[in-house]
């Protein structure tokens, strides 16, 4: 029966947006939501940021019209601009917003997609799955580590988080590391599935 969890049902931890939180909320739940990424999501000041000095050259270079760079009409331009960079904003907050992820039921063995249609229930098999923890593509802020639910047959089946460790000190870069592995293994542990791949080393 397929499901289609539109919003994330209620559980017993708060937002999960680190590594840090993962671990202290794994050993205490019965139901996990694991959001696509762990990362601290973006707010309304991050895109105001990247929005706001597009925002401000346009409106400085439709007054620049002639026509439009005398008051009242270069009073309006402002106020146009300022309202598009508000809506689009605004709209990228929201989408921000919109939860997709995964809710892990330890109870039941079982994963079921969050906010991504509708999907049917993963029921896991200690015969069949596995899970792993894979470097994924790097950015330029920092490397992705994948956390990957695997088939013995069909390979990849979901990718049920992703986490990215920014470029710091060698020292608390390798301590993030060392706390994901960990969650990977009580993760693997809890569903009763095999832990795939080799584990993640620290850097020398």
């Amino acid at each position: 029966m397929t499901q289609d969890l539109t919003k994330p049902p209620r559980v017993e931890h708060g937002p999960l947006h680190s590594v840090e939180a993962l671990a202290l909320a794994l050993p205490q739940v019965q139901r996990l939501l694991l959001p696509e990424a762990l990362n601290p999501p973006r707010g309304p000041w991050a895109y105001a940021a990247m929005l706001g000095p597009v925002a401000l050259f346009l409106g400085w270079k439709a007054m620049q019209v002639p026509g439009l760079d005398a008051p009242p009409i270069s009073w309006g331009v402002a106020v146009v601009t300022g309202v598009l960079a508000a809506a689009a904003i605004w709209v990228l907050a929201r989408q921000e917003r919109r939860w997709r992820g995964w809710c892990v039921d330890f109870e039941q063995l079982r994963i079921m997609a969050v906010g991504q249609g509708h999907q049917l229930p993963i029921v896991l098999n200690a015969t069949e799955h596995s899970l792993g923890c894979y470097v994924g593509s790097s950015a330029a802020h920092g490397t992705c580590f994948v956390l990957e639910l695997r088939h013995v047959r069909r390979g990849p089946v979901a990718q049920l988080t992703s986490v990215t460790f920014s470029a710091v000190r060698q020292a608390a870069w390798n301590q993030q590391l060392q706390q994901l592995d960990r969650c990977v293994d009580m993760l693997a542990e809890r569903l009763h599935i095999r832990r795939s791949g080799e584990p993640l080393r620290p850097m020398r």
